[in-house]
């Protein structure tokens, strides 16, 4: 029994026994398992961290690629707004020399010829000319002839005549000049050129000189990479940098200079995302119409089209390949190899580029040799300032008044003045020698008078020339805007007219005692206007009295009507400024600006028609397509018929009375 007792037992204890070994495996396990999921765990960390990472690296060059593609359609315009003139209209009758005609063919790209064949070409013969115009002419409000005949006779045009049909015609338009550039902040100015334009020694320089794997590479050249790094451990200065056009290009339009890794590699993704977008053609134009070339005051020039006017007053494509390897030169630092600054080091970079052209066969070893011992023959850095900064002025406060300052910064459009530069051009001349003229007579020192000038075109209100300084090229203090003075004389006019708009009471024929008057002032002595010749007339009409411009019955009659009348009558005539209700301001006593009398006088002009002065005519896209443009809707301020009759006395003065200057100034003008 015992022993029996004894086997059960056993086996129950080994069943135990059996029972706790897999217990002690099962932990085992368990603690492997645990390892496992650890690793595991940490392996979808690291990979969601790296799927994140694809996903934030992706939406970034996605942002990049937008910009890239956005960017690269605003930036050649960006910050640049084109100024035209308006166009240049021969009539038969006007005055016009050959000289003047020539230089308006000539500033609108008119190339001179034997015999003319195709659009923009002219040719002459002593006092005959024939212009063939450009096909497409959207200046034009009405059909006009394409090519014509001029014939010149004693500084006027004797006729005009169709070339096509032999038949005379009236007038013949030459298109509107590009005249300027504007900017809101400093100015970034570019003169465009298209990629069939530029000579193709310049492609071959830029090339040699700043990219020569351009057409190889996808926006970034390792190849060209370990070159520069090479070259700089060399020290050889005959190799272009690391940097391909199309980097330099990314810079330019999209970043800043700073030299930080972050700025590198954001330059080099986007290069790699502007060719994956963009043709070579597309890039090298834009390259040359966006490269920093140099600075002038507030005035950075862009592109290799405005440098060759800059530098060489000429267009792009008849330069010499001496003056293209001198712009080309200017690529890696503007201001160190700036040809009106720095001539010696203009001349060493400007044979580097010749020499590096000719080792790589794009002209011969005696090319080169002779072009580098040609002379520099930039122009003046003081030739090349705004050419009309007076007009700019006044253009830039009318475009402020009619679209907003981020539409104007951002740029890509043509703006149409009304600006004549033929007639700025004259009235310039002629105001200089009337000041030198004054100064000479009255023994004055040279330059010591100043004054302005405006002139207008009544029907439209359009300012076609104004004048600010002596100096119409200086940028400074503009007189015709921001000098304001007594007026004078000049607001007789207004009382008069106040008067004859009561034609119950006052006609030209109605007289007025021209006496002694004292006009009692508060707290000061009394008031008693004289005469310019400190004489009285008895009584004068009204007519005579205005004529003469005689001060005591000009008094009299604005007391009559009532000086608060006056007041309005000048507002009405567009004078805005408020003024004060003395008497005296009959005499002109108000201080306004030469802008605000002659905005007074363009109402009179017209008929009592008000026009607010204007530069501006029309407003486009770079396409063409029309943004904004005037209409010629003046406002009748004033009884036409009481004008009409204020302008009989006005043409009189300039007859018999106190205007009559003006008949050896502007013979047989009324």
């Amino acid at each position: 029994m015992l022993t029996l007792k004894y086997r059960k037992r056993r086996p129950v204890q080994l069943a135990a026994s059996r029972k706790r070994a897999p217990s002690k495996r099962k932990k085992r396990v368990v603690k492997k398992k645990r390892g496992s999921s650890l690793l595991r765990t940490l392996f979808k960390f690291l990979l969601l961290l790296s799927f994140i990472a694809v996903c934030v690296f992706a939406l970034w060059v996605w942002s990049l690629n937008k910009t890239v593609v956005d960017g690269f359609a605003l930036s050649k315009d960006r910050g640049t707004v084109h100024m035209y003139s308006r166009s240049h209209e021969i009539k038969a009758g006007h005055p016009m020399s050959l000289d003047k005609l020539l230089q308006a063919l000539r500033n609108r790209g008119y190339q001179e010829v034997s015999k003319i064949g195709a659009p923009l070409q002219f040719a002459y013969q002593q006092q005959t000319v024939d212009i063939f115009a450009p096909a497409e002419r959207k200046w034009l409000k009405q059909p006009q002839a394409q090519a014509v005949r001029i014939v010149l006779q004693e500084g006027a045009v004797q006729s005009l005549t169709d070339h096509r049909t032999g038949k005379a015609t009236q007038q013949f338009s030459l298109a509107p000049e590009l005249i300027g550039n504007l900017s809101d902040g400093p100015v970034q100015d570019r003169l465009e050129i298209k990629l069939h334009q530029a000579p193709p020694f310049l492609l071959d320089a830029v090339l040699t000189m700043e990219d020569r794997r351009f057409t190889h590479h996808i926006g970034i050249d390792p190849i060209g990479i370990a070159r520069a790094l090479l070259t700089h451990v060399r020290r050889d200065v005959r190799r272009q940098g690391g940097s391909t056009i199309t980097q330099q290009l990314v810079k330019n339009i999209y970043l800043d200079s700073s030299r930080t890794l972050k700025r590198k590699l954001k330059e080099a993704v986007m290069a790699v995302l502007v060719e994956a977008n963009f043709s070579k053609a597309q890039i090298l134009e834009r390259y040359l119409n966006t490269i920093f070339l140099g600075q002038s005051g507030n005035r950075a020039i862009h592109g290799f089209g405005l440098a060759a006017k800059f530098y060489f007053s000429r267009d792009i494509a008849k330069l010499n390949p001496a003056q293209i390897s001198t712009l080309v030169g200017l690529i890696p630092a503007p201001s160190k190899y700036n040809p009106q600054r720095h001539p010696q080091r203009a001349t060493e970079r400007r044979n580097l580029v010749l020499n590096t052209a000719s080792a790589n066969g794009f002209i011969s070893e005696a090319e080169a040799k002779l072009y580098g011992e040609k002379p520099l023959d930039v122009k003046s850095s003081q030739a090349q300032q705004e050419r009309y900064p007076v007009f700019t002025q006044l253009l830039n406060e009318q475009l402020g008044e009619t679209f907003d300052p981020s539409f104007i910064s951002l740029g890509g459009w043509d703006v149409y003045t009304t600006l004549d530069a033929s007639i700025q051009q004259q009235a310039e001349s002629t105001f200089k020698k009337a000041l030198g003229a004054l100064e000479t007579e009255h023994k004055l020192d040279k330059n010591f008078l100043q004054g302005a000038m405006i002139i207008v075109e009544p029907q439209s209100g359009e300012i076609i020339a104004i004048i600010g300084d002596s100096n119409n090229q200086s940028a400074g203090f503009n007189r015709a805007l921001d000098a304001k003075r007594p007026v004078g004389s000049l607001i007789k006019p207004a009382v008069y007219l106040t008067a004859l708009q009561n034609p119950e009471r006052y006609a030209l024929t109605t007289r007025i005692v021209d006496a002694p008057i004292s006009i009692p002032v508060e707290n000061g002595e009394p008031w008693e206007p004289h005469n310019y010749d400190d004489a009285f007339h008895g009584a004068p009409s009204v007519y005579e009295a205005l004529a003469r411009s005689y001060n005591v019955p000009a008094v009299k009659v604005g007391l009559d009507v009532g000086i608060e009348s006056v007041l309005t009558t000048i507002k009405a005539l567009g004078i805005d400024t408020p003024l004060p209700a003395y008497p005296s301001i009959t005499l002109g006593s108000a201080n306004l600006s030469v802008l605000e009398m002659a905005q007074m006088y363009q109402t009179l002009a017209n008929r009592g028609k008000l026009q607010k002065l204007r530069t501006i005519k029309t407003v486009t896209r770079r396409s063409g397509a029309v943004i904004s443009q005037h209409k010629t809707q003046g406002q009748q301020m004033i009884n036409p018929a009481a004008v009409y009759l204020l302008q009989t006395v006005l043409q009189e003065a300039t007859r018999t009375g106190t205007g009559r200057a003006l008949q050896t100034l502007l013979p047989g003008v009324q």
